[in-house]
């Protein structure tokens, strides 16, 4: 929590001394997938969750030509879905759907070049935390020598599960921490007030919280966007 509090308090100081802002919306595509390594219960990597994000930010402009710092706030919600033959030692037929919400901090700094009238490219690049509102797995499967339907409801990120079969819990035995901290860096194009974004991020910080030691949880974000300046 200490890295949230500075990353606060520098977005605060920066929006105190700018000598002027502009604020902006946008909205767009957000794809995010993972890199697992060394737990076979890991969200798989062929898991692509994609969906939308909304965002807020104030651009604060510094006496340096084109230089400006941008904290921002953001929500984005993500779908995907995976399926499984052999998955368990009691289950098979595997077929799960995700969705994963999450509310995001970022810092970004930004260099912006004129090109033409009203028109301007740029780049930017900044630290980010991304806090997790939730990160369902909804999983359909059948128990090996019972033909039997089964579906699970497990929250990655605090560990519940909800089931008619008491063996989900020790199936479901992932845990991921919440809370993200990412490396954020994007390109831009800027005609007049109207802008469009690609940006990716990566974690720095393994989610990992349940499995052992030498198991790693790390998520990759890509994101387009189209905003509007006031």
């Amino acid at each position: 929590m200490n890295r949230v509090k500075i990353l606060l308090t520098l977005a605060l100081s920066l929006i105190a001394l700018g000598a002027s802002a502009q604020f902006s919306v946008k909205a767009g595509y957000t794809r995010m997938a993972f890199n697992g390594k060394g737990a076979e219960d890991t969200p798989p990597p062929e898991l692509s969750m994609m969906g939308f994000e909304l965002g807020a930010s104030y651009d604060v402009v510094t006496k340096a030509k084109g230089l400006s710092f941008r904290p921002g706030l953001g929500f984005a919600r993500t779908k995907g879905k995976t399926g499984e033959a052999d998955w368990h030692s009691e289950l098979s037929d595997k077929s799960s759907r995700w969705t994963e919400q999450s509310v995001k901090l970022s810092l970004d700094v930004r260099y912006a070049l004129e090109v033409a009238k009203h028109l301007k490219i740029y780049a930017y690049a900044g630290p980010g935390v991304s806090f997790g509102i939730s990160f369902i797995e909804e999983a359909t499967f059948t128990r090996i020598h019972h033909n039997e339907k089964v579906t699970v409801k497990h929250n990655m990120y605090n560990g519940t599960t909800e089931s008619s079969w008491n063996g989900a819990d020790g199936a479901f035995i992932i845990g991921m921490s919440n809370i993200g901290i990412v490396v954020k860096g994007g390109l831009g194009i800027q005609f007049k007030r109207v802008f469009a974004e690609v940006d990716y991020a990566y974690d720095l910080m393994d989610r990992n919280t349940r499995l052992m030691s030498t198991s790693s949880i790390r998520a990759n974000i890509l994101t387009a966007c189209l905003g509007v300046m006031f």
